[in-house]
């Protein structure tokens, strides 16, 4: 869908998905460069900036949830020229629909948004994407950490698959906001540094403060990815211990049960005339040993702390 904004000569374009409708509709109303076109056909794997004489291209990724699970990479392009912000999302975005709602039905968010120019409109959609898009899925992770915490740490959680699968999927999320993150300081940084006659010069300041947002975001991602590696290694000490534990207590066992397996070797050959063999009370008196044995055994193994 192509729905238009405009209040005070500055005008929002957005068109919610990327198809063939999308691109021909550019490409008619617009002289944009081709190549540009082109890259909207297609999906991008990273970032990128043109500036022309009369408006720049900007491609960028912004993370959205995929049924609130896994993260991924919404590509959004965006064409600024001195009063016109045209914006192609390769899916649709929740959070930009939210916005042009918001802005189309409230002449509040009109006079905030639009009446300002171009330069700041596109401010106020990237930092949209970059703050209210982004901490909800922080928000999540830093909320799964701590419970993760508390099952390794408090609770001992038993069920260590679950752990396992629940920080596979955590590390996975980290990594693809990262791979979004990552690039785009570079091009931010040359939003900042750019110098174009069709904007207000003062607008590199509000791209600046987009470029802080998502350097704490950067430091925020490092963070998050130690953390979890923190406690992948943990939770793997815990295990080898708990199956150590483990393992020594069957060692015991078996060991205790060494004398009867001796016993029963012995006695259960065919050979005749075996010594006691026909002494009823030689059976009373060897399991009282064996239980003997079995006692000063465990007792011993508790001294040394072996159980």
């Amino acid at each position: 869908m192509i729905r238009s904004l405009t209040h005070q000569g500055t005008t929002w374009v957005y068109v919610d998905r990327n198809d063939e409708e999308a691109v021909a509709y550019l490409a008619t109303n617009f002289r944009f460069h081709h190549l540009d076109l082109e890259d909207v056909k297609g999906a991008a794997l990273h970032p990128k900036l043109d500036v022309y004489k009369h408006y720049f291209f900007l491609v960028t990724l912004f993370p959205q949830t995929n049924g609130g699970v896994k993260v991924f990479g919404n590509e959004l392009d965006m064409f600024v020229e001195s009063n016109t912000v045209l914006t192609v999302t390769n899916q649709p975005s929740p959070f930009l629909d939210k916005l042009f709602e918001r802005v189309s039905h409230s002449f509040k968010g009109k006079e905030e948004l639009l009446s300002k120019g171009a330069g700041y409109l596109t401010y106020k959609i990237l930092h949209n994407l970059y703050a209210d898009a982004n901490a909800p899925i922080f928000d999540k992770i830093g909320h799964t950490l701590t419970e993760l915490e508390d099952k390794i740490f408090v609770r001992r959680e038993q069920k260590i698959s679950n752990v396992i699968f629940q920080l596979a999927i955590l590390r996975r999320n980290v990594l693809e906001l990262k791979r979004i993150i990552e690039p785009q300081k570079l091009v931010l940084q040359q939003l900042v540094n750019m110098k174009v006659i069709f904007l207000d010069k003062e607008i590199a300041d509000y791209f600046d403060d987009i470029l802080d947002l998502v350097n704490r975001y950067s430091v925020l991602l490092t963070n998050y990815k130690d953390i979890i590696s923190g406690f992948y290694e943990t939770h793997d000490s815990l295990a080898a211990h708990r199956t150590t534990a483990i393992i020594k207590m069957l060692t015991a066992i078996s060991v205790s049960f060494l004398p009867l397996t001796l016993i029963a070797g012995l006695y259960g050959m065919n050979v005749i005339n075996l010594p006691l063999a026909n002494r009823s009370w030689f059976a009373a008196a060897l399991f009282s040993f064996v239980g003997i044995f079995l006692l000063g055994l465990f007792i011993i193994l508790r001294k040394k702390k072996w159980l």
